[in-house]
């Protein structure tokens, strides 16, 4: 009779923590689609400009391994760009997700979306595989959720 209750008792943890992760994951998911389809512009979304600007200009010329960013004077025949060393793969990943969805400013943002709800996942393994402890496991994907920038 005692085994049977423990069975239930841990097959109902096991359930109540995936319902939490489920539930802390939706949260996170309305979280950062909000408003998914707003339009690039002001000081906070100066990176965001930097490499849609990279990913234009991309689309426009094709691929290459530098990262053109016209800060000023582009609209010009020869215009005069930064170069940086850094790859830069957010843009890469959008060209191709452009070249598969169509020109679309969420689809650029949904797989930022993606991996962003990723880390609340590998937040709960990680958290629970160190600690063994899921509760602590679920609070800490549940901080995740609901954190501004992870």
């Amino acid at each position: 009779m005692k085994q049977s209750s423990l069975l239930f008792s841990t097959s109902f943890h096991k359930g109540l923590t995936l319902f939490s992760l489920v539930i802390a994951i939706g949260v996170g998911a309305w979280l950062r689609t909000y408003h998914l389809d707003y339009p690039s512009i002001g000081y906070h979304n100066m990176k965001e400009n930097e490499y849609l600007g990279i990913l234009m200009n991309y689309w426009q010329e094709g691929l290459s391994w530098e990262r053109k960013v016209y800060f000023y004077a582009g609209h010009l025949e020869n215009p005069i760009y930064n170069w940086y060393p850094q790859v830069p793969l957010l843009s890469y990943v959008g060209y191709f997700l452009w070249s598969l969805f169509g020109e679309s400013l969420w689809i650029i943002r949904l797989h930022i979306v993606l991996f962003s709800l990723g880390t609340i996942v590998l937040t709960y393994l990680l958290i629970e595989k160190m600690t063994k402890d899921r509760t602590l496991a679920i609070l800490n994907a549940s901080l995740m959720a609901v954190l501004p920038v992870n």
